[in-house]
């Protein structure tokens, strides 16, 4: 059974969005299998713009859970760390040096500079 759908999700599209448009539809319901590789190709082709249509409405509307469930968490992590931060020490320093330190590590603990600009523009 398992070769016999990977025959079939190959045989339809040699790309891998439709490939897994495919098995998305297989997965869920949207296409039942007869276990005819022939008929269940044409069965799948017959329908397969609103096999990738859908798949790709389930891809965004995952992406925009995903990135509402990750607001929270990106924006603590992305909080600048400085003289106005609310959990700072009572005697940290407020010269701009020392915030400009601090930032540089807050933005090396998420990664890079370029990561942390990546990720302020996702949230």
């Amino acid at each position: 059974m398992k070769n016999y759908l990977n025959d079939v999700i190959c045989a339809c599209s040699e790309h891998q969005f439709g490939q897994d448009a495919v098995e998305h539809a297989i997965l869920t319901g949207q296409v039942k299998l007869a276990y005819d590789l022939a008929g269940d190709v044409r069965a799948i082709m017959s329908q397969y713009d609103a096999i990738v249509e859908n798949y790709q409405r389930e891809i965004n509307r995952n992406e925009e859970v995903l990135a509402e469930s990750y607001g929270p968490l990106l924006a603590d992590i992305l909080h600048p760390v400085g003289p106005d931060w609310d959990g700072k020490p009572e005697d940290a320093e407020d010269d701009p040096e020392t915030v400009a330190e601090n930032n540089r590590a807050a933005a090396a603990c998420v990664g890079s500079e370029d990561h942390e600009d990546e990720l302020r523009n996702a949230a």
